[in-house]
């Protein structure tokens, strides 16, 4: 009671609270409706949502302000507007085009849909429920927003019927029909309000309390290949759902005949006119179409339903063609081998380490795919195979890799069209050498289908499935660990839920905006802070150590020395530039101090080249010797293994943001800084401090790219000691830190008659080791792919 006084609260206890929550307005209320499904006996219900009123939700939103587009826009490369860029939605050619088709003064208003079974429960045994959610969001609200799942652009409009026939006797081709129906009769329930104002137009208005004529039109449908056939009607696996490509066709690098929704009508109606079942069937079997009598997108002003289907990263790429890939190679490197060499690959930061590789892994998810494509190339690259192999291999890689530009340009695009080309002609090998039956694969033949859905909707990441798939925690799973898991009510109880966080966060909205503050619903805000290109920790990581440590632990033979000569080398260059005809003082060299304060890692944020509102890509070069675990108390326990990391270095004034002029690669030995006594020299003679310095030890130049896999060679540059015979060590320098452009990956380079990796070496000792030729592995993220492309 005390509390409640003195902060002037409303409600004495919870239940009292609650009730408050419910005292604020929900503008799109969950409500059940009865569907009736042809052919189907029994009563099925579907939660949903006003969806008009859920977008003119979404339209107003305060904390979208600013952030949505209102009219299509051309951007160009230069200005004499020869290449056009496509990066967001309003820059592709479908905005323009609907544009033309409503009256004049209307706004394009573009539903991006989602929608994805999930199961709630993942133990096994003790349930089944399931969820059918279907989200909306809207394309002309800005890509980094929606790529945001907790920014409020995305709003749950129903649940679907998820019926189960385990315990009928129908049929199998009864029951994929009548799901069929129902999956169709349940979307056409929850899109009745968006249908009919795609005709006459609503009324939406901004946060800022603009009014604005919209027509909302079904743009894109963020689906997996099984759902795209279920939303398109098509065949699955024997028809594509974008044209009129039958399965025979999957293989060969062309596009068949786009599909037109009128000419599916079409079909259609004349499939109903037929007499018997098997007729409609063989009837509709040719032209690789399945029967519904009343689709949902039938009646839709502006709609095709078949140019909607998007591209699918996550589950047509990732999940799809790079996991049969995968297979393909591992029968061809063995199984084993693969194994081993990607065990065998060096740490890089973010880079997931496959310790006991990857034949053994189940459900493979796509955040493993992403990580097993940064590190296939360059275990394969060098294994005794076709070079066919390496080349689809390259290609499919580099697709997939274009197709997540996050901005588009005709140059580009011709990139990942040569890629494309360049897949379909090497990977008839993989049928050769009888490692797969056939390349008719649905999901194959969807490559061809990138290009031209990036030229109308923009970006492929906008409507990828890892969207869905993420939205699911917090409008499925969250929602379910609320409720009491009673099968007869806990999706009921899972739209309580979802009401009374909206109005929650909708609440807190409005009130950081009228405190002119921001609200993040999420339990932990993001990290707004900005961020130098290179950042390091406050205090040394490693304290002070001598040049004799330094030489064991940090493999710093030649420290001192290098040194010297780092100063003599900035010392005269610093006095030249401010007295050019004064000879040159002594400069402070290293023989008169014996310590220097070492740091264990530098920290780089990359700006993304393609967008200024996509966040920085963090990035971390280490310079750590062998150390023991903090939590071990076994004697024998040989600690955590040292951590040297290759870095990208600036040469000359031609290394810039890209590409590979002026750049060379070195091995990072020790990040270190003068001591004060050498500042203190330095500061007499008016010098400017050099910063953090880093002892590096030299990898030979980039010369050609291999031909096969576009990868770049390197190995240790050595120098020749004089007075030692033929006596060689690698070549070592001090540099400034700053040169120092980002961490670099490399991956030994294995002859071709080699065809086994030596199974004593480690990840954790590889690159002190392995005394070949490396591969520069341009694949472990996306700017460093971009950089060296």
């Amino acid at each position: 009671m005390q509390l409640k006084e003195a902060l002037n609260l409303s409600f004495s206890n919870a239940r009292e609270l609650r009730q408050t929550v419910q005292e604020i307005p929900s503008p799109a209320p969950f409500q059940r409706t009865e569907l009736t499904v042809p052919g189907l006996d029994s009563t099925l219900h579907v939660l949903h949502r006003d969806t008009a009123e859920c977008l003119r939700l979404l339209w107003a939103r305060l904390n979208l302000l600013g952030k949505v587009s209102f009219a299509p826009e051309r951007h160009w490369t230069d200005e004499t507007r020869t290449h056009r860029k496509y990066s967001a939605y309003h820059t592709g050619d479908h905005m323009w085009r609907v544009q033309t088709e409503i009256p004049a003064g209307g706004t394009v208003v573009s539903v991006i849909f989602f929608v994805d079974k999930t199961q709630l429960c993942q133990l096994v045994g003790v349930g089944d429920n399931q969820a059918y959610p279907i989200y909306m969001t809207l394309a002309n609200i800005a890509t980094e927003a929606r790529l945001d799942v907790s920014s409020g652009a995305y709003i749950l409009v129903g649940y679907l019927p998820t019926t189960s026939f385990d315990d009928c006797d129908l049929p199998g081709r009864v029951i994929r029909s009548l799901r069929l129906q129902i999956f169709h009769a349940a979307v056409r329930t929850v899109f009745a309000p968006l249908r009919a104002a795609s005709h006459v137009g609503m009324e939406l208005t901004s946060a800022d309390g603009s009014v604005r004529m919209g027509y909302p039109v079904l743009a894109i449908g963020g689906l997996d290949h099984p759902e795209q056939c279920q939303h398109a009607l098509a065949r699955f696996g024997r028809a594509c759902p974008k044209c009129d490509a039958k399965k025979d066709d999957f293989s060969t690098n062309s596009m068949g005949t786009p599909r037109d929704p009128a000419e599916t009508l079409r079909h259609l109606r004349h499939a109903m006119t037929l007499d018997t079942v098997t007729a409609v069937n063989d009837y509709l079997q040719e032209l690789g179409l399945n029967f519904v009598d009343e689709p949902y997108w039938e009646g839709w002003a502006h709609v095709d339903i078949h140019e909607a289907i998007a591209p699918d990263i996550l589950h047509q790429m990732y999940q799809g063609m790079l996991k049969h890939l995968v297979l393909w190679v591992g029968k061809l490197v063995g199984e084993k081998e693969l194994d081993a060499r990607l065990k065998r690959v060096s740490p890089f930061f973010g880079l997931r380490h496959f310790e006991h590789g990857i034949s053994k892994l189940q459900r493979v998810s796509g955040t493993e795919h992403k990580a097993i494509a940064a590190q296939l190339l360059a275990c394969v690259a060098s294994a005794n195979v076709d070079k066919r192999v390496v080349r689809a291999t390259r290609a499919l890689l580099d697709f997939i890799q274009i197709a997540q530009f996050k901005c588009h340009s005709d140059e580009t695009l011709s990139d990942l069209q040569r890629a494309l080309d360049d897949f379909f002609e090497n990977a008839p090998v993989f049928v050769e050498l009888k490692v797969c039956e056939s390349l008719d694969l649905p999901k194959m033949h969807s490559m061809q289908h990138f290009i031209p859905s990036i030229r109308l909707f923009g970006e492929a990441n906008a409507y990828n499935t890892e969207l869905g798939e993420r939205l699911h925690i917090d409008f499925a799973k969250d929602a379910y660990d609320a409720t009491n898991k009673k099968k007869d009510s806990y999706l009921m109880q899972m739209c309580l839920w979802l009401e009374c966080r909206e109005r929650m966060n909708d609440l807190g909205h409005w009130l950081a905006h009228r405190r002119n503050t921001t609200f993040d619903p999420r339990k932990r805000a993001p990290d707004k802070t900005q961020h130098e290109p290179i950042e390091y920790t406050k205090k040394p990581g490693n304290g002070i150590c001598t040049f004799p440590e330094l030489a064991t632990t940090h493999y710093g033979a030649g420290l001192r020395e290098a040194v010297n000569e780092f100063l003599d080398t900035y010392c005269y260059a610093e006095w030249k530039k401010k007295y050019p005809r004064v000879p040159p003082p002594t400069f402070p060299h290293a023989r008169s101090y014996h310590t220097v304060a070492v740091w264990n890692n530098m920290k780089f944020y990359t700006p993304d080249v393609q967008t200024v509102a996509a966040k920085d890509t963090r990035d971390v070069a280490y310079a750590l010797p062998q150390r023991a675990r903090r939590t071990s108390r076994d004697p024998d326990d040989a600690g955590l293994a040292a951590r040297f990391s290759p870095v990208f270095i600036k040469k000359g004034e031609a290394a810039g943001d890209g590409g590979t002029a002026g750049l060379r690669i070195a091995h990072l030995r020790v990040i270190f800084e003068l001591p004060d006594k050498a500042l203190a020299r330095l500061e007499e003679l008016h010098i400017e401090d050099p910063g953090k310095l880093a002892f590096v030890q030299w990898f030979t130049r980039l010369g050609r790219r291999d031909v096969d896999s576009t990868m770049f060679k390197v190995s240790r540059e050595t120098q020749y000691i004089p007075g030692q015979g033929s006596n060689t060590q690698r070549r070592v320098s001090v540099i400034e830190a700053s040169d120092i452009r980002r961490s670099c990956h490399l991956v030994p380079r294995l002859g071709r008659d080699t065809t086994s990796i030596p199974r004593d070496l480690t990840s954790d000792n590889i690159l002190e080791e392995w005394e070949g030729e490396f591969w520069v592995n341009h694949w472990v993220d996306k700017p460093m792919y971009r950089s060296l492309l």
